[in-house]
């Protein structure tokens, strides 16, 4: 009888093991299922930035040669030529959630680069336009604070 006893001691022991294990075995599972979760959903996130700005860098090119299009047309008699070409530039980065930005009243550093300074400057001069790329500022735009 005793050593009936024994044996089922020893076995609740061994069961008690059993299910430790067990509960970490499941603990451990569904920790490392939480991070593949939350790592598939850092990567899709990642994927549609490098899908909505992949083409920033081209876009910046392409800006450029919008700055020296409307330089050109600025000092030149502009041709409805220039300014077709112009708008069809701007009309295609719009297309691909580029904006230019509106240097407004008050200096902005977050999307605003100031490049020279009155004493007193509180007007703003647009030298160079700032654009937007889905709300993320991708050139800010270059101004001089004037009196």
């Amino acid at each position: 009888m005793e050593e009936k006893e024994n044996q089922n001691t020893d076995l609740k022991i061994e069961l008690d093991k059993c299910r430790q294990a067990a509960d970490e075995y499941l603990n451990n599972w569904k920790r490392e299922r939480a991070d593949l979760i939350n790592y598939r959903k850092d990567e899709a996130q990642r994927i549609e930035e490098i899908i909505k700005y992949g083409n920033e860098s081209l876009i910046l090119e392409f800006i450029e040669i919008i700055d020296d299009l409307e330089l050109a047309a600025k000092h030149l008699e502009a041709t409805a030529g220039i300014k077709r070409i112009i708008k069809k530039f701007e009309d295609m980065l719009e297309k691909h959630g580029v904006e230019k930005m509106e240097i407004g009243t008050v200096f902005n550093p977050s999307q605003q680069e100031a490049i020279s300074t009155d004493d007193a400057g509180d007007n703003l001069e647009e030298v160079r336009a700032g654009y937007t790329m889905h709300g993320k500022v991708i050139r800010p735009a270059r101004v001089k604070l004037i009196k």
